[in-house]
């Protein structure tokens, strides 16, 4: 299906923070409500603003709004909330990534991994 009207970028921005908030609320569930105390305060801190920056700057690429327009646009923002956020939530809490484990090995750009 696609939309006959194309989000707007608050919209789109929006959209990611309630997605954003899926996925937090998806590993508090994982983790039986046993999350670091700075998890959330993270979330709010760094995760909120640096979602809100990759949608201003890639709602300008025709392939993130391309995704937008088909389907679910839901669907598509919760995927790349998750690409953007998840690499980040591995690198500082190790103790959640076991509840993602197909970012186990991803690294935010620039972030190397820490040495042994």
């Amino acid at each position: 299906m696609i939309r006959s009207r194309p989000l707007s970028a608050k919209e789109a921005s929006l959209i990611a923070i309630a997605a954003l908030d899926d996925l937090v609320s998806d590993l508090v569930k994982a983790s039986c409500l046993k999350m670091p105390p700075v998890f959330l305060d993270w979330i709010a801190d760094e995760a909120t603003p640096l979602v809100e920056r990759y949608v201003a700057h890639s709602f300008k690429n025709a392939r993130f709004a391309g995704s937008l327009r088909m389907g679910d646009p839901r669907i598509a923002m919760a995927r790349w909330v998750r690409h953007w956020v998840c690499p980040w939530i591995v690198v500082n809490f190790d103790e959640l990534a076991v509840y993602l484990p197909e970012f186990a090995e991803s690294r935010p750009a620039g972030l190397s991994p820490a040495v042994s």
